[in-house]
């Protein structure tokens, strides 16, 4: 190009570079004596006049913004001129004049690596406080992303581009040819702004407001963070879908060290309802300064939740290939504790098998350290899977029941394992290289050999809340319990090196602490090894245990530091020492003969889904998620269907009470104290809300308005008072009490004299009124089963329960007051049914997939929703390779 060429009074220097939406000069003013950037539009041809009004819409909504982080304009102009042709040829141009930065763009910077927590927001900040002054003057940038964030050599963000801004009063609907855009990677004719970095508004064609560009704000921060796209595919029509219906692999894990106040943040924005989001770009402002504030420079244990489900293809991360993911990812471990024996505390982490679509859990190394066994549900239920490096997973077992929790014999030779039938758990062995399974010892489960083989250890349920741990012989014969707990879930039995002590988790049914117990092989007094004062994981199932392959320490999972992480306790009691370090939850170790450990990180989304009903209580519509939230359960309507009352159930606590807004989605917090709140619901008139929580030392009931404030203990017992519900006249509440673990029964309190009484016998559980008052459908049998059965019983307690079904849990009554609906859980799905008052044959109105019973429903009063809460698993598994 001729440096004479000149636009106005812009003497043109050189090209800086070139897009879809024009190309940008270095230029001169000589008036004022420095220099500047002029972007040249073409104004020929058919698009011309489109081109021209989108010129000076850029040039007024930039001008008309004074930011330190927004491209100043200077000038605007067109005229005939031969820039951009070919030689000889004029043709008409228009042009802006603005600011000329120093500096290469996001886009390029990231193209070298994701950056750091504190340098992204360093950058981020900035460019979320220039939309927070666009947005305050009516513009929707529409087109946020990498490219048009120009960072000086100091870190200094500037923002470029509104070719594609609106003013809010603006028609934005991105519909018809009059919108396309030219920029590069952008849907023409459809929709405007750049495909992976759209909002999901956008992609739909739909009208755009300020929060489009939060959510480009979100996906641009996704990928300063990560160093990846949020969303990608093959094609631009690929991203939109995945952007309208998809969620980007989780950045919790793919990030060392994120805040969990960047993680909600960033959350926030990446909602895919605009309601969901920010509803002001100066909150955003405000959450992204104290989440700079809350950045550490501790290091974490690395990515260990896979993507989030997706067809079922299972990309398996061997230990081989991981040296290039964990050079990209950073560090793997930080400190750690330091036991004898292997030098755990030197060590580093790498993957064994981390999967898109799939949970995968309870890896076990071999003997010989070549194969891995793990439990997965890659086919839908779970299914126990060998693993071995560089190859495909091969399934052990293939029937309609899960099968988990495997185990090796020393020779390598048989996989041990649980099979969860309708009828029972079942513990059964497959050869580990080919041949038929067959079924070793009925009702029973947690399985494991003796080091000499000679032995297998095991779990068996007995009535009366009554857990025993055996011995038996590996034909299964020659059975000795060897120890027995009453009110607990005895788990993850584990014979030590030496042959002579067993190790095992017991986890007691009503809020308690969950700690590692030791016995003697050969029998005799059980004893706790760890004193932990924490609950189970949620999510976790058996935590698990294992000996270290000198047998000096017993491997566990534990939040005493704040997190769930593995630890390692002195064989002979003593502090404990940490060995995994990060968000977690790190759960079920397993020792490999070489001393690394496999161990599993598991994470849950819990979710709380609505489904549209017609008149015979079927489906008539898709679900639709009610709220994204990942920590929620236990749904429950307000009387008049437009509130939500839940609770959070994540894996950390503190757990409390919420009522949220259905349609602005806006939430309130009721519960106020303790470490566990569940199971809110609403008064008849819905001006209050019952819940339980741990508030004043044991489970009671609580109460307080349904827009916050006050609460108030309703009970105080010694016993635990839980899920309760109010009666139709709203001076009564139903609920459930428990003196001891294995006495469960259902009460009544009255209001207005502060007294009690016992509705059923022992056993049973769960209850919910019926519309009228006179009575109330219960389960019986322990909670968790499968198998509790559906009872009623009048409300005053005038008659014993009949029972309506012979299987069952948390059941309610139907709108019509005639019918009762409740679930059942299979591999795989939890089954919702509804069934006569009466008794007779039930009929099943939805399916939910899960992988776990722990499920709630409510329906609204006028029977044309039902909510649900599902829960999904996200687990992967890793190995701690102890230092050289």
């Amino acid at each position: 190009m001729s440096p004479t060429l000149q636009l106005g009074p812009y003497r043109i220097l050189d090209e800086i570079g070139s897009g879809g939406m024009g190309v940008v000069y270095r230029a001169f003013d000589d008036r004022l004596q420095r220099e500047i950037a002029i972007k040249v539009f073409s104004l020929d041809g058919r698009a011309g006049r489109r081109d021209r009004a989108r010129l000076f819409e850029e040039a007024r909504a930039a001008s008309a913004l004074k930011h330190p982080n927004i491209v100043s304009i200077f000038d605007v102009g067109e005229e005939v001129s031969g820039i951009g042709g070919e030689p000889g040829e004029d043709r008409l141009v228009g042009w802006i004049a603005m600011e000329r930065v120093e500096g290469g763009t996001l886009e390029s910077l990231v193209s070298l690596g994701a950056l750091s927590i504190r340098k992204s927001l360093d950058i981020m900040i900035p460019v979320a406080d220039a939309l927070a002054t666009a947005h305050a003057a009516g513009i929707v940038h529409r087109d946020i992303k990498p490219a048009n964030i120009v960072v000086t050599p100091d870190g200094h963000p500037t923002v470029l581009d509104f070719g594609l801004a609106r003013r809010t009063g603006d028609s934005v609907s991105d519909t018809g040819p009059s919108q396309q855009t030219l920029a590069p990677r952008t849907l023409e004719g459809l929709v405007v702004g750049t495909a992976a970095f759209m909002s999901p508004e956008q992609a739909s064609g739909e009208r755009v407001d300020f929060r489009s560009d939060l959510f480009s704000f979100g996906v641009t921060l996704y990928e300063t963070l990560t160093g990846r796209r949020a969303f990608t595919g093959r094609s631009d029509v690929d991203v939109m879908h995945a952007i309208i219906h998809s969620a980007p692999a989780p950045v919790r894990f793919l990030v060392p060290g994120i805040s969990e106040s960047l993680l909600w943040t960033l959350e926030k924005c990446l909602e895919k309802d605009p309601a969901d989001r920010y509803q002001s770009t100066l909150d955003l402002v405000l959450d992204l300064k104290r989440a700079r504030a809350d950045v550490t420079q501790s290091r974490a244990t690395i990515v260990t939740r896979p993507e989030r489900r997706l067809p079922r293809r299972v990309p398996l991360l061997q230990a081989a290939g991981a040296v290039a993911l964990i050079a990209v990812l950073g560090f793997l471990l930080g400190r750690v504790g330091r036991p004898s024996g292997p030098d755990l505390g030197a060590s580093r982490i790498e993957p064994v098998v981390r999967a898109t679509g799939a949970d995968w859990a309870e890896g076990v190394p071999s003997p010989t350290g070549k194969n891995v066994a793990a439990t997965s549900n890659l086919r839908g239920n779970y299914d126990i899977y060998l693993v071995a490096p560089g190859s495909d997973p091969v399934a052990r077992t293939d029937t309609p029941d899960d099968e988990i929790d495997p185990s090796w014999s020393p020779d390598g030779g048989t996989i041990l394992y649980t099979r969860e039938t309708p009828d029972g758990d079942e513990i059964w062995t497959t050869p580990a290289f080919g041949g038929a399974p067959r079924r070793l010892i009925a009702d029973a489960c947690s399985g494991s050999y003796s080091p000499d083989g000679r032995h297998i250890v095991y779990v068996k349920s007995l009535p009366g809340f009554k857990e025993v741990l055996c011995v038996a012989d590996a034909d299964g014969g020659n059975i000795k319990v060897i120890a027995e707990r009453k009110g607990s879930r005895l788990v993850s039995p584990r014979v030590s090196p030496d042959g002579v002590t067993v190790a095992f988790v017991d986890i007691p049914l009503i809020q308690s602490e969950v700690n590692v117990w030791t016995v003697p092989l050969a029998g005799g007094a059980a004893a706790p090894l760890t004193h932990e004062n924490t609950p189970l994981a949620d999510g976790l199932g058996t935590n698990g245990c294992d000996w270290s392959v000198d047998g000096r320490f017993v491997h566990y999972s534990s939040t005493r530091s704040g997190s769930w992480n593995l630890w390692a306790m002195p064989a002979r009691g003593g502090t404990p020492r940490r060995l995994t370090v990060g968000a977690g939850p790190d759960a079920f170790p397993r020792t490999a003969p070489d001393g690394s450990m496999l161990f599993e990180v598991h994470r849950e989304r819990w979710s709380i889904w609505g489904v549209a009903l017609g008149a015979n209580l079927k489906p008539v519509e898709s679900p639709r998620l009610l709220s994204a939230d990942g920590g929620m359960w236990g749904p429950a309507f307000s009387p008049d269907g437009t509130r939500l009352a839940f609770c959070t159930y994540p894996h950390e606590e503190p757990r409390h009470a919420y009522v949220l807004d259905l349609k602005t989605k806006a939430r309130i917090r009721i519960s106020n104290a303790g470490r566990r709140n569940a199971n809110p619901t609403f008064s008849p008139d819905g001006s209050k809300v019952v819940w339980f929580g741990d508030a004043g030392g044991t489970y009671d009931l609580w109460m307080a308005n349904s827009e916050g404030g006050p609460a108030t203990r309703l009970t105080d017992t010694p016993g635990q008072e839980i899920r309760p519900y109010f009666m139709p006249n709203g001076k009564q509440i139903v609920f459930t009490r428990i003196d001891k673990p294995d006495e469960p029964a259902v009460w009544m309190l009255d209001l207005e004299t502060k007294t009690s009484r016992a509705i059923t016998p022992k056993s049973f559980s769960y209850p919910r009124p019926s519309q009228d008052g006179k009575w109330i459908v219960c389960a019986g049998d322990r909670e968790g089963g499968l198998n509790h059965g559906i009872w009623v019983v009048p409300s005053d307690g005038s008659a014993a329960p009949r029972k309506v079904t012979e299987r069952g849990y948390r059941p309610l009554f139907a709108p019509d007051g005639r019918s009762i609906v409740y679930l059942t859980t299979d591999a795989g799905f939890c089954h919702v049914w509804v069934v006569p008052m009466e008794g007779g044959e039930s009929t099943k109105i939805f399916q939910i997939p899960t992988y776990r019973n722990y499920l709630q429903v409510d329906i609204s009063r006028d029977g044309k929703l039902l909510a649900y809460n599902t829960i999904d698993a996200e687990s992967s598994i890793w190995r701690l390779v102890p230092g050289q």
